[in-house]
């Protein structure tokens, strides 16, 4: 080893030496051959004065003849010599704008590799491979969108290798690199790109338990595998690559929705029936209408809130790399490439907001069902259930107390429901990047998302129909006061006070009456404590003979 370093530093000091002879020629050459040549007319005048004086000293001419043709020769194998330096330099600049445009415009090998052969088999222990894999991804994209802003989009680099086949009798071989090197490279980097986009894709479908043939038989063996799943960073490292593909994206976020909805609904009726996450049946509890309601309103916004957690996590994620330069690149990357556009197709992916309602619409079905079957029973009369005329006076006196108690409990799920209304409204402004509801608890936002979610609709839908009930029911105590007053002694007037306590009672305790949370306009003027007041001071101020 020790003589063969030596032998390796004489030959690099024999290196170093012979280059610098070759610089020197070449300085000489430029310096005392090719800026010293003699001109035509010199050469004939210098020619012309030696034969003058060979003529004068009576010498021959033949040393001079001879003279001139070695400083020709000198002078052609001067100029070859400078066409060759000429030549090597501009190879060496040919060289180095080769491996500029290779370090540039090409992949590395084990990028290469990885694109090709990667098969996802490290991710749950250890994603390196993976996050390289991604990176890979990236890097050919941005290599793509630099060749094609650089030398114009596939038909064009068409049309201009055609021009230059045309034109390379005459132009030489100076331009070659440029147009052909390029759309060969865009070719296989395509090539490349569709493969990885196309593997990734139909990995993440398996991994995520989504396909699109059997999207309702998903394995939901465990309950939390989809969410630890979807929460995992290569998982969303992947589906924001898939950004780059619409097509893709947007199929993979419609799959994922549709198993969302499967589970959080097949979550519902596990909780109604069975009980879910260690709770007792909800359904036990439906002799009690305000807790039972207030039960089934508190499971769907839980699941909204952690379906609005997963669409925001998912479509609002940006990798930690690239939250410094999105502000540097933000306006040359968000242009697409003209060939990505037709390749892929334009097709808009769905929105997180679009997302949540796809997820948690599954909900809204068997939640109205319930809450309007709630509101029904609490709206009808004793007497619809009980048609026997015995005690028809304790009965007249027990609906009083009774009617009394469903008027309170129809108006405290119209609060429950307005609350819940208002924190799912507010949860998607923030999605729909609206902003959130106004101070004074405007549901300004709420209104313009009913149409695109179900279950803020079915909401909507149960606090018309549960402030209808209570607008009857009140109409239809106030007729009873009379019929009240006979038989429990109790004067109009005590009995409208005692129902307007009751409704003052269960306004304040209600966090759906809040002065943070608005109603309706359709049902604004009916839930407002004056028009009770006003409709029982109605029905109670004729039978009033004194000021009590």
């Amino acid at each position: 080893l020790k003589a063969l370093l030596t032998t390796v530093g004489k030959l690099r000091q024999g290196v170093a030496e012979t280059a610098a002879i070759a610089q020197r020629v070449e300085e000489a050459i430029h310096t005392n051959v090719i800026t010293a040549k003699v001109g035509p007319s010199s050469q004939d005048s210098s020619s012309n004065a030696t034969q003058q004086e060979a003529e004068d000293t009576g010498t021959s001419s033949l040393p001079g003849a001879s003279i001139d043709r070695t400083l020709e020769q000198e002078q052609r194998l001067a100029a070859l010599l400078s066409d060759a330096f000429s030549q090597r330099n501009s190879a060496r600049k040919r060289v180095e704008a080769v491996h500029a445009f290779l370090e540039k415009f090409d992949l590395s090998e084990e990028d290469s590799r990885l694109l090709d052969h990667y098969s996802f088999d490290d991710v749950e222990a250890s994603n390196v491979n993976g996050m390289a894999f991604l990176a890979a991804l990236e890097r050919v994209r941005l290599i793509r969108k630099e060749l094609g802003r650089t030398f114009g989009t596939m038909d064009l680099l068409h049309n201009t290798q055609r021009s230059q086949r045309q034109e390379q009798s005459s132009s030489g071989d100076t331009n070659r690199l440029g147009a052909s090197s390029a759309l060969r490279m865009m070719e296989v980097l395509a090539q490349k790109q569709e493969r990885a986009y196309e593997r990734l894709y139909h990995w993440l479908q398996k991994y995520l338990h989504v396909h699109g043939h059997d999207s309702s038989n998903s394995a939901f063996g465990d309950d939390d595998h989809v969410d630890e799943a979807l929460a995992h960073p290569f998982v969303r490292r992947s589906l924001y690559t898939l950004r780059n593909v619409p097509a893709f994206y947007s199929h993979l976020l419609e799959l994922i929705a549709g198993s969302r909805r499967s589970e959080e609904t097949r979550r519902f009726l596990l909780a109604l029936t069975s009980g879910y996450g260690g709770l007792p049946p909800i359904e036990m509890r439906a002799h009690d209408s305000v807790v039972y309601v207030g039960d089934m309103l508190a499971f769907c916004f839980r699941s909204f809130s952690v379906e609005a957690d997963v669409a925001r996590g998912l479509l609002d994620y940006v990798p930690e790399s690239e939250e410094n330069s999105d502000g540097e690149e933000e306006k040359n990357d968000d242009v697409p490439l003209a060939e990505e556009e037709m390749d892929y197709g334009a097709e808009k992916p769905i929105t997180a907001a679009e997302m949540l309602s796809q997820s948690v619409g599954g909900v809204s079905r068997p939640l109205k069902a319930r809450i309007l079957h709630v509101i029904a029973s609490l709206s009808r009369r004793q007497d619809d259930d009980d048609d026997s005329d015995d005690g028809l006076a304790d009965g007249l006196e027990e609906e009083g107390a009774a009617t009394r108690s469903r008027l309170s409990q129809l108006y405290e799920i119209c609060g429950l429901l307005l609350f819940y209304a208002s924190a799912m409204g507010k949860t998607m402004a923030k999605l729909e990047s609206r902003g959130t509801a106004s101070s004074d608890g405007s549901l300004v936002e709420l209104e313009a998302t009913i149409e695109n979610n179900p279950l803020l609709a079915t909401l909507l839908e149960c606090l018309g129909e549960a402030a209808n009930a209570y607008e009857a029911s009140l109409r239809v105590y106030g007729a009873m006061l009379e019929q009240l007053n006979i038989i429990t002694g109790d004067s109009e007037a005590l009995l409208a006070q005692a129902m307007v306590s009751r409704i003052v009672e269960v306004r304040r305790a209600s966090p759906g009456f809040a002065r943070d949370v608005a109603c309706p306009r359709a049902h604004r003027q009916t839930l407002a404590i004056d028009w009770a007041c006003d409709a029982l001071i109605e029905a109670a101020l004729p039978a009033c003979k004194n000021l009590d």
